[in-house]
């Protein structure tokens, strides 16, 4: 049936054969190339996303970078060091070790005063929210603090589906007025569904690996609670100057629409230390 085989000869059937054999040889050499090219693009692309987030990470202010274990009231004061990456951090595993054992107590779970913090999700620290969905999806949108931020702007740019995306790496852009910031993604993986500005949520996401995505990083919905009390605190500092820190809060209790009450020319450094985009 082959050339090289004692006895071959070239006749139509034998012709018809080795064209298939070939054709069948060739489109599955080019499909394992073509797989192997998109993997190596891919953890080269992954790669890059984490080299510059552990770049840009030394870069935020001090207060942004709170080791999540101060909200969950395992230690007073704590800075992280590890780009928030918990899941490989030392220090995040011997904390839920103490846990485990009954040494550390569960803190039970305080909604923030003035804010909706759902318990049937996880929050990154970019103020994003992830919610694991039955099919192995996850869906993202904005927590109520950037909302609030936010206000009524609709120039909010999110990627089209099949986009690949990186964990902490900018997926979406917002606009308000002169002010422009990147919104970082919570998850690594693929966009399969996106919506607009005003929808419950914006993007949905198939992690990279479906069995077991990699969430270890996210806030737990008590240690957001304290977070976003911190977050908000943290950001009437920021603009403090003029009357902004005072008018922010109406009886202790922040108002709807924030980015109303901060002067225009503050929304850029405003969104930036919001969604840690200095």
């Amino acid at each position: 049936m082959f050339p090289w085989v004692y006895g071959f000869t070239w006749n139509a059937g034998n012709i018809v054969f080795l064209g298939i054999f070939f054709t069948v040889v060739s489109i599955i050499v080019v499909t394992l190339a073509l797989s192997f090219l998109r993997t190596v693009r891919s953890v080269g692309a992954s790669d890059l996303a984490h080299i510059r987030w552990e770049s840009e990470f030394h870069d935020l202010p001090v207060p942004a970078r709170t080791c999540r274990h101060v909200f969950a009231g395992d230690v007073r004061q704590r800075v992280c060091s590890h780009a928030f990456e918990c899941g490989t951090c030392t220090a995040h595993s011997r904390f839920e070790e103490l846990r485990r054992f009954g040494r550390i107590p569960a803190r039970p779970l305080a909604m923030p005063e003035g804010f909706s913090v759902p318990s049937d999700r996880l929050y990154h620290r970019g103020h994003t929210w992830v919610r694991k969905e039955a099919e192995g999806s996850v869906v993202v949108g904005l927590d109520d603090l950037a909302l609030r931020v936010l206000g009524d702007t609709k120039e909010l740019h999110v990627p089209p589906p099949s986009t690949r995306v990186h964990r902490n790496a900018p997926v979406m852009t917002v606009r308000k007025g002169p002010a422009k910031a990147r919104i970082l993604c919570p998850v690594e993986g693929e966009i399969v569904e996106n919506r607009g500005a005003g929808s419950d949520w914006l993007l949905r996401i198939r992690p990279a690996s479906t069995a077991a995505p990699s969430l270890a990083h996210l806030l737990t919905p008590g240690e957001a609670a304290l977070w976003m009390e911190s977050e908000f605190e943290r950001l009437q500092q920021i603009l403090a100057g003029g009357e902004v820190g005072v008018t922010m809060a109406d009886g202790g209790t922040p108002v709807q629409d924030l980015s109303a009450l901060v002067p225009e020319k503050q929304w850029d450094h405003m969104l930036g230390e919001l969604f840690l985009d200095p």
